[in-house]
């Protein structure tokens, strides 16, 4: 799981740990997680059983745990989790759980970039290969909210009754 750059080392401990005692050993599950801290990417891994552990050890695998529905309440409270630490820090920022199309977002979802093609682009190297899909995912998502917006403009005009003139949009393919 991803963890918020804003909080401290020891905030981010705290997260994990509560997140999965709450969602994980609660259930019957034993959870061992790690923390890696490399430069700009916090995260954590954590590994968990499929066999509950009752008073005399591990029992049947719980294939309950593998539903989707649980994922998805999963996930939905990592994103309760993460956005409760945030604001005990003071900080305004949160995260969303749900992917861009179930928030209404119409725009392509970015790659993650490499640490080595974000020092390329924070150097201004854009004619690198590994640069390519993400620039132009870059380029396409300013395009698309240019279109937008241009829709939103016409359907105000056309909801006052007025008429929409005719120009060149900004498009390229």
């Amino acid at each position: 799981v991803a963890l918020p750059r804003e909080l401290s080392l020891d905030a981010c401990l705290e997260l994990v740990r509560g997140f999965c005692r709450e969602q994980f050993v609660s259930r019957g599950m034993v959870a061992d997680f790690a923390v890696h801290w490399p430069d700009g990417n916090p995260h954590a891994h954590v590994l968990l059983t499929m066999r509950s552990l009752d008073g005399a050890g591990f029992g049947r695998k719980n294939r309950e745990w593998n539903r989707k529905e649980l994922l998805g309440q999963q996930r939905k409270a990592w994103a309760d989790h993460v956005n409760r630490a945030l604001e005990r820090a003071g900080l305004t920022e949160r995260v969303d759980w749900r992917s861009l199309e179930a928030r209404g977002i119409n725009r392509l979802p970015e790659p993650k970039l490499t640490r080595y093609a974000a020092r390329l682009l924070k150097r201004g190297v854009k004619d690198h290969p590994s640069l390519e899909r993400y620039l132009r995912i870059k380029e396409l998502n300013a395009e698309l909210a240019c279109l937008e917006a241009a829709i939103k403009r016409d359907e105000e005009l056309l909801a006052r009754g007025q008429a929409i003139r005719g120009e060149e949009l900004p498009i390229t393919f």
